[in-house]
């Protein structure tokens, strides 16, 4: 498979000659344009939900819509695309709000790969587990799950096993159904494709999947009650003509099924809590004019002003910031969230979102993004790869989960690969 263009012209550009970029350096430019491929959908889908949001409740800007979705998903431990997709895909609400939940909730569907419980779990755990089931069931280590995306006509890619970089570039996200993972979705049925003779396939997909070792794929829709497809989980195996036996059959339908019905659960309450806390923060959001309006207004005594929020001298942020600032700097290693910060600093959540919104123009959370990035920069100036040290590392120790995001970052802010800082 050829590389991307831009990959091509970037190694042109800082390496003139026959000299090629370094491996890892390589390894991190695929993992980006990954990345990047993946947000192309979700990118436009959250924008769509920004517009709404600026619309319906007359925000200041789309940005500050952007930030509600962005805070509401990291409050309710939710991608933002998945919150974004909800604010399109349910009704408006009317004057009385959202839509209000049945005052005593189901519990969680019980999930016999993870033991049964009627815990909440979060929701990459489900899918993880979900995915990891359907490979031990199949005796295989490749394998995919998908979930989605604003409408059953889009997959996106939430876990896999056994695939390399070239595969993932190519089917990150999936439109139509031109795979057997998107017929399965369309047709809520499961699909069974020999990879050499499927008639669907396009000959570069055909191709990545030979390569990748896939001869026979098995999908499996992620169903709920009412036969809303949730999702895809994808066996691949390396053998050709390969047919389910009856028990694995029984024993992914029964996956399939526990999944599927887990995320319908899911959604119906904590996505519609999400969007009744987003219904809240947008509505008492400020209008333009308030916006607009100076920020002594706001912390001179008057209803405005936040509780635990003292008046800042000219020029100076208030005491909840710095005290913000100083423990995100002093625990930024350690998995915080929005309320951690907010109970350290002893004022709720939405103070200390407006605190920074006003004092510093951004988020709590992009702040303590920018803390962390800082750190695993000083680290990966001051790391030894000769003994080990690695960027994946570094980055996983300062609250970066994925690399490709975390490339991407520090890329942004500091103009190239951390790879490159790590090697000197």
């Amino acid at each position: 498979m050829d590389e991307p263009s831009w990959l091509t012209d970037v190694a042109r550009a800082r390496h003139p000659g026959p000299a090629a970029l370094p491996r890892d350096e390589v390894a991190e430019l695929r993992a980006e344009l990954r990345h990047l491929r993946a947000e192309q959908h979700t990118h436009r889908v959250v924008s769509h939900a920004a517009g709404v949001l600026l619309e319906r409740y007359r925000l200041p800007c789309a940005e500050t819509g952007l930030r509600l979705l962005r805070d509401g998903a990291q409050r309710h431990g939710l991608p933002v695309h998945v919150l974004a997709g909800a604010v399109l895909r349910e009704p408006r609400y009317g004057d009385g709000g959202p839509p209000r939940l049945p005052g005593r909730r189901p519990p969680p569907p019980p999930l016999s790969f993870l033991g049964g419980t009627h815990d909440p779990v979060p929701r990459a755990t489900v899918l993880a587990a979900a995915l990891d089931r359907g490979l031990t069931v199949m005796g295989t280590r490749t394998g995919n799950l998908q979930s989605t995306g604003s409408g059953t006509d889009v997959l996106l890619m939430e876990h896999h096993h056994g695939f390399d970089s070239s595969f993932l570039d190519r089917f990150a996200v999936i439109r139509g159904t031109g795979t057997p993972c998107g017929r399965a979705a369309d047709q809520r049925r499961p699909v069974v494709s020999h990879v050499v003779s499927d008639r669907f396939y396009t000959e570069p997909d055909r191709e990545a999947l030979l390569v990748a070792g896939s001869r026979t794929i098995h999908s499996v829709p992620l169903l709920s009650v009412a036969g809303r497809a949730h999702g895809v989980v994808s066996v691949h195996l390396d053998r050709s003509g390969v047919l389910l036996r009856r028990t694995e059959a029984h024993a992914l339908s029964a996956l399939a099924t526990e999944t599927g019905q887990w995320l319908a659960w899911h959604r119906f309450t904590t996505l519609l809590d999400a969007l009744a806390d987003l219904h809240r923060c947008a509505v008492t959001a400020p209008s333009p004019r308030a916006s607009r309006a100076p920020a002594h207004a706001a912390v001179t005594g008057g209803a405005g002003r936040s509780p635990g929020e003292d008046d800042p001298l000219p020029g100076r942020e208030p005491a909840t910031v710095r005290r913000a600032l100083s423990y995100m700097e002093a625990h930024a290693a350690r998995p915080l969230t929005v309320g951690d910060l907010a109970g350290a600093v002893g004022i709720s959540v939405r103070a200390l979102q407006q605190a920074f919104a006003r004092h510093r123009g951004t988020t709590p959370m992009s702040e303590l993004r920018r803390v962390r990035l800082a750190h695993a920069h000083r680290e990966l100036r001051a790391a030894d790869p000769t003994r080990g040290a690695t960027v994946a590392e570094i980055a996983h120790r300062w609250g970066f989960g994925r690399a490709d995001r975390f490339a991407a970052a520090y890329r942004r802010v500091y103009g190239v690969p951390p790879s490159r800082t790590l090697r000197g």
